[in-house]
């Protein structure tokens, strides 16, 4: 029988699902590892993520790495990719916002307080340069006057997961991040300051609004249906449950 199957050319395998790969900002890891059973199944693909800083996805698409759909945490690493025509500026669209805090151990405090360095002697945040959270929070912390008083302090990181698993681990005393990244971390508890928690959550007004945006890539129809996904209740729903902002 098999051999007939053969002759015959037959084959019952299951046809190949289409690979649709995703580029998007670090900070989204956990929300799209959480979305990505129902998007396979819903859109019929298999969803190859590639997470990393907005700053490292936008040049390494540029540089003309391969990718259906990004997702970046800055206006301005979006429109980089989009200057350069691989992202398909008509499929553009501003997904979610965030808001940012400070975690660490200890009570309550105010931003400038960071610069107080015997209790913060090491300080994590994404490289402004290149991490949009990063870039974010020297903006906060410039006006009141701690951005110059903290450089040597400072522990920066190519993605603001890290500067939180930094924090997780007790390398540094607090870390900026966005809230979104420690969604249910308890606030500061009076009976237990051993444990990581919000020390500090930024006015927004400190800093310009956060826009995560999202596009196609070289025009790729199925990043298209992606980002459309996306945009869904279903998805919006886990993106607010994981601390996100809806826009």
């Amino acid at each position: 029988m098999i051999a007939v199957f053969m002759l015959c050319g037959c084959d019952f395998r299951q046809p190949q699902r289409p690979v649709v790969r995703l580029s998007a900002a670090a900070s989204l890891g956990p929300s799209l590892e959480a979305l990505k059973p129902r998007i396979e199944a819903e859109l019929g693909i298999t969803l190859r993520l590639n997470l990393a800083g907005s700053g490292t996805i936008a040049r390494q698409l540029i540089d003309g790495a391969p990718a259906d759909a990004v997702i970046l945490a800055h206006p301005a690493w979006i429109d980089a990719v989009t200057s350069t025509h691989r992202a398909n500026v008509q499929s553009k669209v501003d997904l979610l916002s965030n808001t940012l805090v400070v975690v660490g151990r200890g009570g309550e405090m105010e931003l400038g307080e960071l610069r107080d360095a015997e209790r913060f002697r090491r300080i994590a945040l994404g490289d402004p340069a290149s991490v949009p959270a990063g870039r974010y929070a020297e903006q906060a912390l410039r006006p009141v006057g701690v951005w110059e008083e903290i450089q040597s302090r400072l522990v920066t990181t190519a993605d603001v997961r890290a500067a939180l698993r930094y924090a997780q681990i007790g390398e540094v005393n607090a870390a900026v991040v966005y809230a979104s990244d420690v969604t249910g971390l308890a606030e500061v508890s009076p009976q237990d300051r051993n444990s990581l928690a919000v020390l500090c959550r930024i006015d927004p007004a400190r800093h310009e609004p956060i826009v995560i945006s999202a596009a196609a890539i070289d025009r790729s129809a199925e990043g298209r249906r992606l980002i459309d996904w996306l945009r869904s209740e279903a998805a919006r729903d886990v993106f607010v449950e994981q601390g996100f902002i809806p826009r």
